[in-house]
């Protein structure tokens, strides 16, 4: 349970950091993959979706490894569902 607080503290840490522009860019596309791949990116506020799917469209990330929903019920593909020159504007 420990490692668990440890990596809640930890991404709380990086959301904190990425909302004062404290992150690189690479920091801040590795944050926006795992939030990506955990599906979270999709029930936080509109700026974290918006962004994921920006990073996505630039092959900065890609779709997590399993279909998702968003906050509104909106079907998300899973990486393997779609091909690399497809949008992710559904």
């Amino acid at each position: 349970m420990n490692s668990f607080k440890s990596a809640s503290d930890d991404l709380i840490n990086q959301l904190i950091a990425y909302e004062e522009g404290d992150l690189s860019e690479t920091d801040t596309i590795a944050l926006f993959q795992q939030l990506i791949d955990d599906g979270s990116v999709w029930k936080l506020q509109g700026h974290y979706g918006r962004m994921a799917h920006q990073l996505i469209d630039a092959g900065l990330c890609t779709f997590g490894p399993t279909v998702q929903q968003d906050y509104y019920g909106n079907t998300l593909p899973s990486r393997d569902d779609v091909s690399t020159s497809e949008s992710s504007v559904f």
